[in-house]
């Protein structure tokens, strides 16, 4: 099981992911500096004047790289070695990274200027499940409680939760999940507690507009008004 980051997790659901370094090489053919110019300033993907901005966020947040569905089902599959208590919940995170291998998404990243700040990932995603299955799969009820003996990292104690969703347009429907992860005997460069919540809400046109947000070490969380707050404005921008 990897190391939570859900800004790499993003992920849809799953805390425990490890930080994916992306290097992005970018040949620039011959042209005028007027022909450059124009060219980076249009968007190559549809979706990405669909996302938040860094303009979104408070002061000081700073883009981060987003992650691929592959590289997101990648860090949800559970390792081999690794110790589950119940069992079963090993087919559960295995079935939400085979889920998330069968969508298509397009990120953007704010990592918040501080330890203490949340960071948050966005995240405008095809092919996703329904409400119902994605509630089916990520609040199992015998998976709300799980520990993960990683024999490398520590042993993680995950709470899972539903959150009460905030309001939303007609035709939008949500869903929000809460983690607490708790890690005993993890080394001394590794945090020891994460806080995270995911948000879904389910487009008019099919697609699903997701925000994450994760706060690691003890004593810091994510403010659940500051989260509603940009998720609205998610679900309004994707909506366009």
């Amino acid at each position: 099981m990897n190391r939570p980051r859900i800004y790499i997790s993003a992920a849809i659901a799953l805390v425990v992911v490890v930080a994916v370094i992306v290097v992005i090489a970018i040949t620039f053919k011959p042209g005028s500096a007027t022909d450059r110019a124009a060219t980076s300033s249009t968007p190559t993907n549809p979706d990405q004047p669909l996302l938040l901005t860094l303009n979104d966020f408070p002061e000081g947040y700073t883009e981060d790289i987003p992650v691929s569905s592959s590289e997101a089902a990648n860090q949800q599959q559970a390792e081999p070695w690794d110790g589950y208590r119940p069992d079963a919940c090993r087919r559960a995170f295995n079935a939400r990274a085979e889920q998330t291998a069968r969508t298509t998404r397009t990120g953007f990243v704010a990592k918040g200027p501080t330890a203490a700040t949340p960071t948050y990932g966005q995240y405008l995603i095809h092919n996703n499940d329904d409400l119902e299955q994605m509630r089916a799969t990520l609040l199992d009820p015998q998976c709300l409680t799980v520990t993960i003996d990683t024999h490398k990292t520590g042993i993680y104690t995950m709470q899972t939760s539903e959150l009460a969703s905030p309001a939303m347009p007609e035709g939008v429907h949500t869903l929000l999940v809460k983690y607490v992860t708790d890690i005993t005997n993890a080394p001394a460069n590794y945090a020891d507690h994460y806080e995270v919540i995911n948000g879904f809400a389910w487009l008019p046109t099919g697609s699903v507009a997701y925000l994450s947000a994760e706060a690691d070490g003890r004593g810091n969380s994510v403010d659940i008004n500051q989260f509603n707050d940009l998720f609205a404005k998610a679900v309004k921008k994707a909506s366009r």
